[in-house]
C-alpha cells in the first residue's frame, strides 16, 4: 500500500503535506527526550547539580533542551538525513530537491519549529501553538517550517511494530534517567577516603538541593555556619553534633556523631546521619546505582530514635541515645523551659572491610 497517497497537495506552492500530526508530535517528543536525557546526565553526573524542581529551574532546563535541539537536530538532518524519532515512526524528510537539508537549511527549519511549533516554550502559549499546529496539520495546511523550504515528507508505513518500538525505547530512556538519578546520589569521591576527601563529600552533599542544614565542615571537621552574601545566616536551626573522623593509616574507617547538649531545639540529626551514610558508606566501590536503592533500610536508620546495632551497606552502624525532658518527632526534639533536659547520642558508622 502506498501510504504517500495520504499526502495531499495544497496552496500555490503545491507542497506535500503529511496528514499524521500525532506521529510527527511523538517523533519530535522522542527526540526531545533524548536531549533531556543528555542534559540530565551532564547536570547530575558531571556538574553534580541537583536543584529543587522550582518553576524557574524547569524553564531553564527547557531552554537548555531547545538549545540542544537547535544545534543537534540540524546536524543529524544534514549528515544522517533523519532523527531517531522520525526513524522510529517511519518518517523521511527531504528538501525541495529531494535531498538532505544543508546544515543552514536544517538550522533555520529547527528554529522555526521551536518558534512556531513550541511557542519558544512559553507557558500556556506553547499549548496554544501545539493545538494550532495539530489543527493545521489535520486540515492539510503546511507548517511554517515546511513552507520555508518546500519540505517533503515521506511515510514508509503504518505498522504497529513502530508504536511498540517507540514504547519500549521510551521506557528505556525512563530507566536510564532513573539510574542517572540514583548514580548521582553517590558521593563525589569513591573508594578509600582521606580525611580531606571525606569532608569534600560531606560538603558536596550538603550543597545539593534540599539537603542543606546551614553548616559545612571545615578542614578540621568542625561545623561552621554558612552565611549568605548579605552576611545573614543561611538557615536557622540547631547546631549539629560533634563530627569525629576515625582514621587508620590516613584512611577514613568510621565516623561518630556525638551529642551531649541542653539545646532546647534539636533539628539536624536526620540529615547528619544521611550525610555520614552518603558520604562514607556509599563511597565504597561495591555500592552503585543498582544496589543503592534500599530506601526502607535507610529510612529505618535515619529515623530511628532508639538504641540499635546493625549491619547495612557493608558497614556496622550503632546508635545510643539518652534523653531527658525532650518531646518531638524523629526529626525534631523540643524541651520545655520548666523541665530539666539533656540530650545525649552517639551514632557510629564503621566500615567492615
Amino acid at each position: 500500500m502506498d501510504y504517500n497517497l495520504e499526502l495531499q497537495k495544497r496552496n500555490e506552492n503545491q507542497i506535500e503535506v503529511l496528514k499524521h500530526p500525532w506521529r510527527r508530535f511523538f517523533a519530535r517528543g522522542f527526540d526531545l527526550s533524548i536531549y533531556e536525557l543528555i542534559w540530565m546526565a551532564f547536570q547530575l553526573l558531571v556538574l553534580r547539580w541537583q536543584p529543587e524542581q522550582k518553576f524557574y529551574i524547569i524553564m531553564f532546563v527547557q531552554i537548555i533542551t531547545f538549545t540542544m535541539m537547535l544545534f543537534i537536530e540540524p546536524f543529524m538532518l544534514a549528515t544522517w538525513g533523519n532523527t531517531p524519532g522520525k526513524l522510529i515512526f517511519g518518517l523521511e524528510l527531504k528538501n525541495s530537491e529531494g535531498n538532505k537539508f544543508t546544515y543552514k537549511e536544517a538550522f533555520t527549519r529547527t528554529f522555526l519549529v521551536i518558534f512556531y511549533g513550541y511557542g519558544l516554550g512559553i507557558p500556556v502559549y506553547n499549548l496554544v501553538r501545539l493545538y494550532k499546529c495539530r489543527t493545521a496539520s489535520l486540515d492539510c495546511e503546511t507548517m511554517a517550517w515546511d513552507n520555508e523550504f518546500n519540505s517533503k515528507y515521506n511515510l514508509k508505513d503504518l505498522k504497529g511494530k513502530r508504536i511498540i518500538l517507540f514504547i519500549l525505547l521510551s521506557i528505556l530512556i525512563g530507566v536510564i534517567s532513573y539510574y542517572c538519578g540514583m548514580q548521582s546520589k553517590l558521593p563525589l569521591n569513591r573508594g578509600e577516603l582521606t580525611k580531606e576527601e571525606y569532608i569534600e563529600n560531606i560538603n558536596e552533599i550538603a550543597n545539593r538541593g534540599g539537603l542543606g542544614i546551614g553548616y559545612k565542615l571545615d578542614k578540621n571537621a568542625e561545623w561552621k555556619e554558612i552565611e549568605s552574601d548579605s552576611g545573614d545566616r543561611f538557615f536557622i536551626g540547631s547546631r549539629p553534633g560533634e563530627h569525629i573522623i576515625l582514621l587508620e593509616d590516613g584512611i577514613v574507617k568510621g565516623i561518630q556523631i556525638k551529642y551531649d547538649t541542653t539545646q532546647r531545639f534539636i533539628s539536624n540529626i536526620q540529615m547528619e546521619k544521611l550525610y555520614v551514610i552518603a558520604g562514607l558508606v556509599w563511597s565504597q566501590k561495591e555500592i552503585n546505582c543498582f544496589n543503592i536503592n534500599s530506601k526502607t533500610k535507610l529510612i529505618n536508620i535515619i529515623d530511628n530514635t532508639e538504641n540499635f546495632n546493625e549491619e547495612i551497606f557493608g558497614a556496622k552502624i550503632t546508635q545510643k541515645i539518652e534523653q531527658i525532658g525532650y518531646t518531638g518527632t524523629k526529626s525534631m526534639f523540643f524541651s520545655t523551659k520548666d523541665e530539666e533536659h539533656r540530650f545525649k547520642m552517639i551514632f557510629t558508622v564503621e566500615l567492615i572491610n
